[in-house]
């Protein structure tokens, strides 16, 4: 349980040691950090998020920079866009770390976002690392989270899949079947958090100290970079946005379109209506898996159906079938 995964993240430059460091770290026990600007954002200020902090209230200003919201069982991380265009390392970093190859800033301390992550119930993993008996590199490994962007832009209020600010180089589209995983990072034998250390708050290439990752291998190899900035997709420099992450598993409906055009919802019958109310219930992504010969017109069809009954558009996936291979997913139309 805990102890567990408390040991997973606990690591002496790729080997076990005490569970002291991690417990004071949990606990905001005093922790040996560099003395580089670049290396500790702590002193950074940190917009604050209207909430309720009484007992009952069911969003709760955790740290600066970081909201709990109990309801949902979901961490807000306060942050603004530094970026807009380029090839990326990170979706987001810590300040004065690596803002020329990040979209977004987040003021907020990495192991405050870890402790956050921990107290919904999300599970820490692993982040890339070296294999020296099987001569190979690891991909990160955590238990899989939903990963969205809140913000405003012309007086509106959009909520977007993380994914939809990325481009990929070679298909000049944002990129498909993205999974996000808590790797948790890491703490070094003098007690420095890795994400800390390094910045490396959301990664889309390999870093040894992520926090949050795309699951496989990336190389951060310059010539080899696979993401770039979705340019048109990113609100102007400077705009206030937060991300919000979530378990996935919580945070998604999956629901099955059948060939014949019947919408079912852990195998059985439900209508467009029962689906926007259990959306609107949790804020859900709905995740709409195609079935195998199910035309485009029907696809579009029940997509706009869900839209009409309250779904907002931002919050459907759609998951066809491929012929030769995975599932591939895609925003709604």
């Amino acid at each position: 349980m805990a102890g567990d995964w408390w040991d997973r993240l606990i690591v002496r430059r790729g080997h076990l040691f005490s569970a002291s460091v991690m417990v004071g770290v949990l606990l905001g026990a005093p922790m040996a950090m560099p003395q580089q600007p670049r290396s500790d954002p702590t002193e950074a200020k940190a917009p604050q998020s209207e909430t309720e902090t009484g007992p009952g209230g069911k969003r709760v200003a955790f740290a600066p920079g970081v909201t709990l919201d109990w309801g949902r069982k979901a961490v807000e991380v306060a942050g603004v866009v530094v970026l807009r265009e380029g090839p990326l390392e990170l979706l987001a970093c810590s300040p004065r770390t690596r803002e020329h190859e990040s979209i977004i800033r987040v003021d907020a301390r990495p192991v405050d976002i870890f402790k956050a992550m921990g107290l919904v119930g999300i599970e820490p993993g692993k982040p890339v690392r070296y294999d020296e008996e099987k001569d190979a590199w690891l991909p990160p490994v955590g238990e899989a989270v939903d990963l969205r962007i809140v913000y405003e832009h012309a007086g509106r209020r959009r909520a977007v899949a993380a994914a939809d600010w990325l481009l990929d180089v070679h298909r000049k589209a944002p990129p498909e079947g993205v999974e996000w995983v808590f790797a948790g990072s890491m703490v070094f034998e003098g007690g420095e958090f890795g994400a800390t250390v390094d910045g490396t708050v959301v990664c889309v290439v390999d870093f040894s100290t992520a926090l949050i990752a795309i699951s496989g291998l990336h190389t951060a190899a310059n010539e080899s970079l696979w993401l770039a900035a979705n340019t048109e997709a990113i609100p102007p420099l400077g705009t206030e946005c937060a991300l919000v992450i979530r378990s996935a598993a919580r945070a998604t409906l999956v629901v099955t379109l059948t060939a014949d055009g019947r919408l079912t919802l852990k195998e059985k019958p439900v209508t467009f209506a029962e689906l926007a109310l259990l959306q609107r219930q949790d804020d859900r992504v709905i995740e709409l898996r195609v079935d195998a010969g199910t035309a485009d017109a029907e696809v579009s069809r029940a997509a706009a159906e869900m839209v009409k009954a309250g779904v907002p558009l931002e919050t459907i996936r759609i998951v066809k079938p491929k012929a030769d291979g995975p599932a591939q997913t895609k925003p709604a139309p």
